[in-house]
């Protein structure tokens, strides 16, 4: 199972034709980080516009037709890359079929301490289709619970809330949808 990870990680194609990642022996994961940063090289180059919805608790803001600065909007998926060196074994891996040509690779922390707790990457004939991010930070001062999602070409979502001890709780979400 983890041969077809890695295999399927170094074949993505549709979403970014020039992402390539490490060797296996530099990285143990699928590299959010480099993704990203070709996803953003790639949108960014063909002009790609959205409409942006901006939320907060009960209000929400609409930007129609919207030119975003990618590397600014991938920045919060970036950031939950797990290729660092001391998490080398901190998340287990599960590559599971869900469709005759259409798979998913699964990352789940092992740590209840680690922030980013899952990542699912779906495939199809081994190209990158969609990824999914869960991340949970539960500390004394607070509780937050983040949601983050790419499908390709189409939709970015981050919706997440925070409990603060003696606070006021706060729901968010943002979401760019692909103009056509």
């Amino acid at each position: 199972m983890i041969a077809l990870c890695v295999c399927a990680a170094m074949g993505l194609g549709a979403c970014q034709s020039d992402f390539k990642t490490k060797s296996q022996s530099q990285q143990t994961y699928f590299s959010l980080q480099e993704f990203f940063e070709t996803e953003a090289v790639r949108l960014a180059s063909a002009s790609v516009r959205v409409d942006k919805t901006i939320g907060s608790n009960d209000s929400s803001q609409l930007i129609p037709n919207y030119k975003p600065d990618w590397k600014k909007e991938f920045s919060a998926l970036a950031r939950c890359d797990i290729n660092k060196p001391a998490w080398g074994n901190s998340y287990s891996i599960d590559t599971s079929w869900v469709g005759e040509r259409e798979y998913a690779v699964r990352y789940a922390a092992k740590d209840k301490n680690l922030t980013v707790r899952n990542i699912v990457i779906h495939f199809s004939d081994s190209e990158f289709r969609s990824m999914e991010i869960e991340k949970l930070n539960d500390n004394y001062v607070y509780t937050s619970s983040q949601f983050l999602a790419y499908y390709c070409d189409s939709l970015m979502t981050i919706t997440g809330d925070q409990q603060v001890s003696m606070g006021t709780d706060l729901q968010y979400n943002i979401a760019l949808r692909f103009v056509r």
